[in-house]
């Protein structure tokens, strides 16, 4: 490129570099570029299949919903406002449902139910359960599904 300062104009002279065509060695040598894309999704591929890994490994060493924990948990924080008891399907007089009313519940799934359990809202108190407190609870009101037994 050269700029004619008389003018102002730009000169531009296009260069045209004509590479001889090498002779393929070898049949991966046409598809090399291809390889370096398909490295990249290997890797992503890896990356993608190790968190997969990881995320089973940690729910793995969660441990299992214990049934008599939750009833037990129940018993100690649930029972000053909730019927606790399987087969007690009785509201109290102050309107809260019992756990064999809300276990039966179909909108009350495993997982609203944790998320319910996870913060404190309207008169139930902040009782800080833990995860496996939350899991063992749902595990004991699961229980309490009609046609279910019970412990």
């Amino acid at each position: 490129m050269r700029v004619n300062g008389n003018i102002g104009a730009i000169e531009m002279k296009a260069q045209l570099v004509v590479r001889p065509l090498r002779p393929l060695h070898s049949a991966t040598d046409a598809l090399r570029p291809a390889f370096r894309n398909f490295r990249h999704v290997a890797h992503a591929a890896a990356l993608a299949a190790s968190l997969v890994v990881i995320s089973a490994q940690v729910h793995a060493a969660d441990p299992p919903s214990d049934l008599e924990r939750g009833r037990s948990l129940a018993r100690t924080w649930c029972s000053q406002c909730h019927t606790v008891e399987p087969g007690d399907r009785q509201q109290r007089a102050d309107g809260l449902a019992s756990f064999s009313a809300l276990a039966n519940d179909p909108r009350n799934t495993p997982d609203r139910l944790r998320a319910f359990l996870t913060r404190p809202h309207g008169r139930m108190p902040d009782l800080n359960l833990s995860r496996q407190d939350r899991d063992d609870l749902v595990a004991y009101l699961g229980s309490m599904k009609e046609g279910r037994t019970t412990h």
